[in-house]
C-alpha cells in the first residue's frame, strides 16, 4: 500500500498540471508505432506488462554488473517470458519510474491490490524515438522477478555508451535461477572529453532518499549530469517553492549539487506560460520572480525572467523548441542562451529549419536535447554531450551548453572537428578567399543503427554519407574532407535514421563551428526577414488581446524587431560574444 500511495502522489503532483506543462496538443499513439516499440524480438505481436503469481512460477535472481568494476550497476531492464509479455518485479524501489500507463489511467482508475509494479510513470503516447524499447523497469543492479516456467529472455540497457546485452535461460516450475549480466562501456565518451547530461527532469526533491533515487535513475541511463526542475502550476505563478510542482526543497543552483562518483545532480526551474512558451532555468540560486505572483498568460515574459536568471549567474533555455512563441523575440534580444530543440526524437517548436535560419542571421543560439522525463519514453532518451577538457561540475557543464560546445542525440554519438575546433569554437580567416578548412567527423551508435551522416554548411547538406548496413551500429565511422568557403559560415553535422514507422529511430546533431571571415558573422538577409515576420506576428497577436501589461509585451517585441532592423541596415553582425546584449 505504501508503494501505491507513492505512485498516486507522484501521478497527482504531475498529471494535475500536465496540460500546462506542455501546452501543445498531445500526440496520439499509432498502433504501428506501438508494435515497433513493444513487440519483443522473435514474437509477432506487442507484449504487455504482467506480474507472475502462483506456486508454479519461477524466480529470476538478476544481477547486473559493470564489467569495468565488477560491481552491481543500475540499468534499464526487460524480462520476457514464453508468452511474449514483460514481467515486472513485485518489489522494486524504482518501479514508479519505469515505462507504465499514462498518469490519467492511475488517476481515473483504481489500482488493484498487488498491481502497483505495473504503474510506472515514464510514458508519453505518440513520442519517439521509434525503436524497440519494451515495457521496461529500472533496476538498481540487483532484483528478483517472478516469471512463468519456460524460456526467459532478459534484456539490459544502460544509456547509449554501453552495448546492450541479452541473456536467455529456461526456468522450471517453482525453480529459482541466478542470472548475471555484465555491461561494457564500448563507446566511452569521457576519454574523448564529452560529458552527457539531461537538462529537463521533473522529480520531487525533498529528502536525502529522493536524491539517492534520482542518482540511481541517472546512473541507470548513464547520465553524468542531471538537472531536476520544479515548475509553476496552471497560469498562476507564485514564486515560492512549496507551491511548485516537483518541488526542489534542497536548494537551487550551486547549493543544490549532489555527487555520487562521477554522477552529479542539481536543481533548477521550468517557467511555463501558455502565451509565451516554457523555459528551463539552470544554476540560478533562487527562483525567478521569487516571492512574487503573476498571471503567466500576461506577464512576465520569458526574456525578462531570462535576464533575471542570467544576472544570478544562471542560464536560460527556451524549452520545447520555444513552442514557436516568444522565442523569436528572445533570440533577437539575446535574452536567453539557447533552445531545447531535440525532444521526443523530434525537432520541436522552431524546428531544425528555424534554428538554421537563426544561425544564418549570425546569432549564436545553441541548441540542446533533453528528455522532459517523465513526460517521455525514458529518462535521457534525448540528451546533450558537452565538450570539456576535464570533467565539469554542473555549473560549468551548463555554461558550456550555453556556448554550444556540444552535440545532442537520441543515440548516435557524433563528433565534429573543423581544423582544431570542436562545436562552439571559432576559426578566423582574413581576405577574400576562398578559404579551405579540413573537417573531421566521427560517429558511432551502440543502441540503434544510424543510416546517414550529413555535413551541413549554412543550413545546407553539402555532403551526405549513406552508411552501409553492416557499419550502422557498434563501430566508429570516420570521415574527413576539405571544403572551400567564400564567406563567413557555420559548419555542423547530423546523423540519423528514418526507422520503421512514423518517427525517427536515431537522431543526432552537433552545434556549429563558426568560420568568420574578416571578423564578420554569417549573414543571410532573407532569414533575417523571416525572423522579422515572426516577431511581427507576435506583435499582432498581442495587440488583439486586452490585458494590463500589453504595452510592455509589445515594447519588448518592438525592441527585438528594431534590433533586427539595425542588423539589416549594417549588413550583418560582427563576431560577438553570444551572451552579449544588443549593440547600440
Amino acid at each position: 500500500m505504501a508503494l501505491l500511495t507513492l505512485l498516486l502522489l507522484i501521478a497527482h503532483s504531475t498529471n494535475a498540471v500536465r496540460a500546462n506543462h506542455d501546452d501543445l496538443p498531445q500526440p496520439e499513439s499509432d498502433p504501428a508505432d506501438d508494435a515497433v516499440l513493444f513487440t519483443p524480438p522473435g514474437f509477432d505481436r506487442p507484449g504487455v506488462r504482467a506480474i507472475a503469481r502462483g506456486d508454479h512460477t519461477g524466480v529470476i535472481n538478476l544481477s547486473i554488473l559493470d564489467r569495468a568494476t565488477g560491481k552491481p550497476t543500475p540499468a534499464r531492464v526487460n524480462v520476457i517470458a514464453a508468452d511474449g509479455n514483460y514481467y515486472q518485479p513485485q518489489e522494486n524501489p524504482l518501479a514508479a519510474f519505469g515505462l507504465g500507463v499514462p498518469y490519467s489511467t492511475v488517476l481515473n482508475g483504481v489500482v488493484p491490490p498487488g498491481e502497483e509494479p505495473l504503474y510506472g510513470v515514464g510514458n508519453r503516447p505518440g513520442a519517439g524515438p521509434l525503436r524497440y524499447i519494451g515495457w521496461y523497469f529500472y533496476c538498481s543492479g540487483q532484483t528478483q522477478v517472478r516469471v512463468p516456467p519456460g524460456p526467459v529472455r532478459v534484456e539490459v540497457w544502460k544509456g547509449i555508451e554501453f552495448r546492450p546485452e541479452t541473456a536467455t535461460t529456461h526456468l522450471e516450475a517453482a525453480a529459482t535461477q541466478d542470472v548475471t549480466i555484465s555491461l561494457e562501456r564500448t563507446a566511452g565518451m569521457t576519454e574523448r572529453h564529452y560529458y552527457s547530461g539531461d537538462t529537463h527532469i521533473h522529480l520531487n526533491r525533498r529528502t536525502e532518499s529522493d536524491d539517492q533515487r534520482a542518482l540511481d535513475l541517472l546512473e541507470a541511463e548513464d547520465l553524468s549530469r542531471g538537472f531536476l526542475l520544479c515548475w509553476n502550476r496552471f497560469h498562476h505563478y507564485s514564486g515560492t517553492m512549496g507551491r511548485m510542482s516537483a518541488p526542489q526543497m534542497r536548494g537551487l543552483g550551486p547549493d543544490s549539487i549532489v555527487w555520487r562518483g562521477n554522477c552529479a545532480l542539481a536543481s533548477g526551474q521550468e517557467y511555463t506560460s501558455s502565451s509565451y512558451g516554457h523555459a528551463c532555468f539552470l544554476m540560478h540560486w533562487r527562483l525567478a520572480l521569487s516571492e512574487q505572483t503573476a498571471i503567466t498568460t500576461d506577464w512576465p515574459l520569458i526574456g525578462v525572467l531570462g535576464r533575471e536568471v542570467r544576472a544570478m549567474g544562471g542560464y536560460a533555455f527556451n524549452a520545447h523548441g520555444g513552442h514557436s512563441q516568444e522565442i523569436f523575440a528572445d533570440i533577437a534580444s539575446r535574452a536567453t542562451d539557447g533552445v531545447e530543440l531535440l525532444q521526443f526524437a523530434a525537432y520541436r517548436g522552431i524546428g531544425v529549419e528555424g534554428w538554421y535560419r537563426v544561425l544564418n542571421i549570425g546569432f549564436r543560439f545553441p541548441a540542446i536535447g533533453a528528455s522532459d522525463f517523465p513526460f517521455c519514453r525514458s529518462l535521457g532518451d534525448s540528451r546533450t554531450y558537452v565538450h570539456a577538457p576535464t570533467a565539469p561540475e554542473p555549473g560549468e557543464w551548463a555554461r558550456l551548453a550555453s556556448e554550444g560546445r556540444s552535440f545532442f542525440t537520441t543515440g548516435p554519438l557524433l563528433l565534429l572537428e573543423v581544423e582544431d575546433q570542436s562545436p562552439g569554437g571559432t576559426i578566423d580567416k582574413r581576405g577574400k578567399g576562398p578559404h579551405r578548412v579540413r573537417v573531421r567527423l566521427r560517429c558511432r551508435s551502440e543502441v540503434t543503427p544510424v543510416a546517414q551522416i550529413d555535413l551541413i554548411v549554412n543550413g545546407l547538406a553539402i555532403d551526405r554519407f549513406l552508411v552501409p548496413r553492416l557499419e550502422q551500429q557498434g563501430k566508429w565511422l570516420e570521415l574527413e574532407r576539405e571544403i572551400e568557403l567564400s564567406e563567413s559560415s557555420w559548419i555542423a553535422a547530423r546523423a540519423h535514421s528514418s526507422g520503421n514507422g512514423s518517427k525517427p529511430d536515431a537522431e543526432s546533431h552537433t552545434n556549429p563551428v563558426y568560420v568568420n571571415v574578416d571578423r564578420r558573422a554569417p549573414y543571410r538577409e532573407k532569414d533575417l526577414d523571416w525572423l522579422l515576420e515572426r516577431i511581427q506576428d507576435q506583435i499582432d497577436a498581442v495587440s488583439r488581446r486586452k490585458f494590463e501589461e500589453r504595452s510592455r509585451v509589445i515594447a519588448f517585441c518592438e525592441s527585438s524587431r528594431d534590433e533586427l532592423l539595425r542588423i539589416r541596415a549594417v549588413g550583418g553582425l560582427p563576431s560577438i560574444d553570444p551572451r552579449q546584449g544588443p549593440q547600440r
